[in-house]
């Protein structure tokens, strides 16, 4: 087991006072420990087991992350900005995705209110939430599962919060959901799947020969089946009066249940396809 921390083994002991007994417990079952090491750039650093062989991990863990606008602990003045989070994640997830398993789990447990899933008991609308699953997605890894945070268990081994709005104060961590997600593969099917929708406009050249069907036909060619639903519904349609041509609007929907399905990804599959 290897356990890190961005702070310095002095920072540490002074920000937790219980830190000095934890780190001995953990030097003593065997765990290597190492400090100032920054979550968003694991793939820079050199693991090893204890035959001294670079490793990948079967679990990555990250509980409550937050960021930190410039200061840290203490620093009153730095507003708590929701895309930073969102972009620690992403960071997070992209580099922690390089170090992972094949059959790697990465464990990243958020606060109430902070997640957009079906298990959120402090339910906000999306742009109100960090956007977790989303984050992940950029990174190619699926929610596999979520679940309840074992907060009193944690506590049990000597966990407590510290950084509410950037101050030396605890943070409320009940109710946190711990979301299990792994690499994309089509035998592992998340529990959250992304769902996008998207539009196309286009003028029919033949009338006799379009149909809905043929359209769908089209689409299901660029997305696959296998890894990929989509539905079509008709928005508009327009006839212009000068040449008589026919146009129509489209809105079809995307899901995949293997597949992490992020922006780029979808707009690169749409303007590649559709869009000509």
């Amino acid at each position: 087991m290897t356990v890190t921390s961005l702070d310095s083994e002095s920072q540490l002991r002074e920000m937790y006072p219980t830190s000095r007994d934890i780190l001995n417990e953990l030097h003593s079952e065997g765990a290597h420990v190492r400090h100032e090491v920054n979550a968003t750039k694991l793939e820079r650093y050199l693991f090893h087991n204890d035959g001294n062989d670079p490793v990948k991990f079967n679990r990555v863990v990250f509980n409550f992350p937050h960021y930190v606008a410039g200061g840290g602990v203490g620093n009153k003045d730095k507003c708590n900005k929701i895309h930073r989070h969102r972009q620690l994640l992403l960071n997070f997830f992209t580099s922690a995705s390089q170090v992972l398993a094949h059959d790697g789990q990465i464990w990243v447990t958020l606060c109430a209110g902070q997640e957009e899933t079906s298990l959120e008991t402090k339910t906000r609308s999306a742009g109100d939430t960090w956007q977790i699953v989303h984050c992940a997605a950029a990174a190619k890894l699926l929610l596999q599962d979520a679940h309840d945070c074992p907060v009193d268990a944690l506590a049990d081994l000597g966990y407590y919060s510290v950084g509410y709005q950037s101050r030396d104060k605890a943070f409320w961590i009940g109710n946190g959901i711990t979301n299990v997600f792994c690499h994309e593969a089509t035998d592992h099917k998340p529990c959250f799947s992304i769902q996008w929708t998207r539009g196309i406009s286009f003028w029919v050249t033949d009338e006799q020969l379009f149909t809905e069907d043929l359209l769908l036909d089209i689409i299901r060619k660029h997305f696959l089946i296998k890894t990929m639903t989509v539905s079509i519904s008709l928005l508009d349609e327009y006839r212009c009066v000068k040449s008589g041509r026919k146009s129509v609007t489209y809105r079809f929907n995307i899901l995949s249940f293997s597949l992490a399905l992020f922006r780029d990804r979808v707009n690169t599959l749409v303007e590649t396809h559709l869009d000509h």
